[in-house]
Protein backbone atom coordinates (compact mmCIF):
# COMPACT_ATOMS: atom_id res chain seq x y z
CA UNK A 1 0.00 0.00 0.00
CA UNK A 2 2.51 2.36 1.05
CA UNK A 3 0.46 5.48 1.36
CA UNK A 4 -2.85 6.93 0.65
CA UNK A 5 -1.72 10.27 -1.02
CA UNK A 6 -2.32 9.03 -5.01
CA UNK A 7 0.34 11.98 -6.49
CA UNK A 8 3.17 10.44 -3.86
CA UNK A 9 1.99 6.52 -5.50
CA UNK A 10 2.21 7.94 -9.06
CA UNK A 11 5.83 9.58 -8.26
CA UNK A 12 6.97 6.51 -6.37
CA UNK A 13 5.68 4.48 -9.16
CA UNK A 14 3.49 2.58 -7.03
CA UNK A 15 1.34 0.82 -9.87
CA UNK A 16 -1.88 1.71 -8.32
CA UNK A 17 -3.81 4.31 -6.31
CA UNK A 18 -6.18 4.14 -2.77
CA UNK A 19 -9.05 3.25 -4.95
CA UNK A 20 -7.32 -0.04 -6.05
CA UNK A 21 -5.98 -1.00 -2.75
CA UNK A 22 -9.05 -0.06 -0.76
CA UNK A 23 -10.98 -2.83 -3.15
CA UNK A 24 -8.15 -5.49 -2.90
CA UNK A 25 -8.47 -5.15 1.14
CA UNK A 26 -12.04 -5.47 0.87
CA UNK A 27 -12.00 -8.53 -1.24
CA UNK A 28 -9.30 -9.99 1.00
CA UNK A 29 -11.03 -8.97 4.19
CA UNK A 30 -14.21 -10.93 2.85
CA UNK A 31 -12.32 -13.55 2.18
CA UNK A 32 -11.68 -13.74 5.73
CA UNK A 33 -7.60 -12.96 5.54
CA UNK A 34 -5.76 -11.03 7.90
CA UNK A 35 -4.30 -8.28 6.28
CA UNK A 36 -1.14 -6.70 7.06
CA UNK A 37 -0.53 -3.21 5.48
CA UNK A 38 3.08 -1.55 4.62
CA UNK A 39 2.75 2.07 5.18
CA UNK A 40 5.78 4.42 4.07
CA UNK A 41 6.11 8.02 5.90
CA UNK A 42 8.61 10.63 3.99
CA UNK A 43 8.22 9.08 0.53
CA UNK A 44 8.95 11.88 -1.89
CA UNK A 45 6.23 14.43 -1.92
CA UNK A 46 5.72 13.86 1.67
CA UNK A 47 5.70 16.08 4.45
CA UNK A 48 5.15 15.37 8.39
CA UNK A 49 1.28 17.15 7.84
CA UNK A 50 1.08 14.62 4.95
CA UNK A 51 1.92 11.93 6.37
CA UNK A 52 -0.42 12.49 9.73
CA UNK A 53 -2.90 12.50 6.89
CA UNK A 54 -2.01 9.60 5.90
CA UNK A 55 -2.28 7.68 9.17
CA UNK A 56 -5.17 9.28 10.29
CA UNK A 57 -6.81 7.75 7.01
CA UNK A 58 -5.61 4.59 7.66
CA UNK A 59 -7.24 4.88 11.05
CA UNK A 60 -10.69 6.38 10.13
CA UNK A 61 -11.85 5.55 6.48
CA UNK A 62 -13.54 2.10 6.91
CA UNK A 63 -12.05 1.28 3.29
CA UNK A 64 -8.67 1.24 4.77
CA UNK A 65 -9.01 -0.88 7.84
CA UNK A 66 -6.00 -3.58 8.15
CA UNK A 67 -5.45 -5.80 11.08
CA UNK A 68 -1.93 -5.05 11.23
CA UNK A 69 0.54 -2.47 10.57
CA UNK A 70 4.25 -2.13 9.57
CA UNK A 71 5.23 1.19 9.58
CA UNK A 72 8.44 1.69 7.11
CA UNK A 73 10.07 5.18 7.10
CA UNK A 74 11.57 5.35 3.44
CA UNK A 75 15.27 4.76 4.28
CA UNK A 76 17.69 5.63 1.28
CA UNK A 77 19.10 2.86 0.13
CA UNK A 78 21.65 2.26 -2.80
CA UNK A 79 19.95 1.19 -6.12
CA UNK A 80 17.10 3.42 -6.39
CA UNK A 81 15.55 5.75 -7.98
CA UNK A 82 14.96 7.63 -4.64
CA UNK A 83 18.59 7.28 -4.23
CA UNK A 84 18.87 9.23 -7.37
CA UNK A 85 16.76 11.66 -6.76
CA UNK A 86 18.50 12.19 -3.30
CA UNK A 87 21.49 12.68 -4.79
CA UNK A 88 20.43 15.29 -7.31
CA UNK A 89 18.74 17.27 -4.76
CA UNK A 90 15.24 16.09 -5.84
CA UNK A 91 14.31 14.55 -2.76
CA UNK A 92 15.14 15.45 0.88
CA UNK A 93 13.61 13.24 3.81
CA UNK A 94 12.29 15.42 6.71
CA UNK A 95 14.47 15.41 9.90
CA UNK A 96 13.63 12.51 12.81
CA UNK A 97 12.48 14.52 15.33
CA UNK A 98 9.07 15.44 12.62
CA UNK A 99 8.62 11.25 12.16
CA UNK A 100 8.96 10.30 15.52
CA UNK A 101 5.98 13.03 16.19
CA UNK A 102 4.13 12.01 13.65
CA UNK A 103 4.57 8.29 14.48
CA UNK A 104 3.71 8.97 18.16
CA UNK A 105 0.57 11.43 17.38
CA UNK A 106 -0.64 7.66 15.51
CA UNK A 107 0.02 5.54 17.86
CA UNK A 108 -1.38 7.47 20.51
CA UNK A 109 -5.03 6.61 18.40
CA UNK A 110 -4.51 3.70 16.98
CA UNK A 111 -7.52 1.01 17.49
CA UNK A 112 -6.81 -1.40 20.23
CA UNK A 113 -7.70 -4.06 17.63
CA UNK A 114 -4.57 -3.18 15.48
CA UNK A 115 -1.41 -4.56 15.92
CA UNK A 116 1.40 -2.01 15.02
CA UNK A 117 3.82 -5.22 14.23
CA UNK A 118 6.96 -2.89 13.13
CA UNK A 119 8.13 0.69 13.30
CA UNK A 120 10.99 0.51 11.22
CA UNK A 121 12.64 -1.61 8.50
CA UNK A 122 15.62 -3.60 9.47
CA UNK A 123 18.52 -2.49 6.73
CA UNK A 124 22.23 -2.71 7.78
CA UNK A 125 23.16 1.58 8.48
CA UNK A 126 25.71 0.60 5.95
CA UNK A 127 23.58 0.41 3.07
CA UNK A 128 21.35 3.66 4.41
CA UNK A 129 22.48 6.59 2.69
CA UNK A 130 20.07 9.11 4.22
CA UNK A 131 16.65 9.64 5.28
CA UNK A 132 16.18 7.67 8.75
CA UNK A 133 18.63 5.78 10.76
CA UNK A 134 17.70 4.72 13.80
CA UNK A 135 17.21 1.32 14.48
CA UNK A 136 15.26 1.77 18.18
CA UNK A 137 13.00 4.39 16.12
CA UNK A 138 9.85 2.64 18.00
CA UNK A 139 11.48 2.80 21.35
CA UNK A 140 12.59 7.25 20.46
CA UNK A 141 8.33 6.83 19.98
CA UNK A 142 7.61 5.32 23.22
CA UNK A 143 9.32 7.31 25.12
CA UNK A 144 7.60 10.63 23.18
CA UNK A 145 4.64 8.93 24.04
CA UNK A 146 5.72 9.15 27.42
CA UNK A 147 6.74 12.52 27.75
CA UNK A 148 3.56 13.10 26.64
CA UNK A 149 1.52 11.02 29.20
CA UNK A 150 -0.10 8.91 26.26
CA UNK A 151 0.08 5.30 25.29
CA UNK A 152 -0.07 3.16 22.50
CA UNK A 153 -3.06 0.74 22.37
CA UNK A 154 -2.22 -1.10 19.43
CA UNK A 155 -2.28 -4.97 20.17
CA UNK A 156 1.58 -5.11 20.54
CA UNK A 157 2.10 -2.74 22.81
CA UNK A 158 -0.66 -4.50 25.81
CA UNK A 159 0.91 -8.23 24.95
CA UNK A 160 1.72 -10.10 27.85
CA UNK A 161 5.33 -9.56 28.54
CA UNK A 162 4.75 -5.69 28.56
CA UNK A 163 3.94 -4.14 31.15
CA UNK A 164 4.09 -0.95 32.12
CA UNK A 165 5.39 -0.08 28.35
CA UNK A 166 8.87 -1.84 29.07
CA UNK A 167 9.73 -5.29 27.52
CA UNK A 168 10.43 -7.92 30.26
CA UNK A 169 13.23 -10.06 29.40
CA UNK A 170 12.84 -13.31 27.33
CA UNK A 171 9.78 -11.13 26.09
CA UNK A 172 9.32 -11.50 21.72
CA UNK A 173 9.30 -8.38 20.12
Amino acid sequence: MQHTDDAILKKVNRGHGVGAAARALRHLKNACYKVDVHLMPNLPGATPDVDAAMLSRMLDDPNLQADQWKIYPTEVTPWTKIKEWFDAGEYTPYPEPDLVRVIADCKARVHPWIRLNRIIRDIPSIYIKGGLDAPNLREAVLAELGRRGERCRCIRCREVGDIGGRRHRGASG
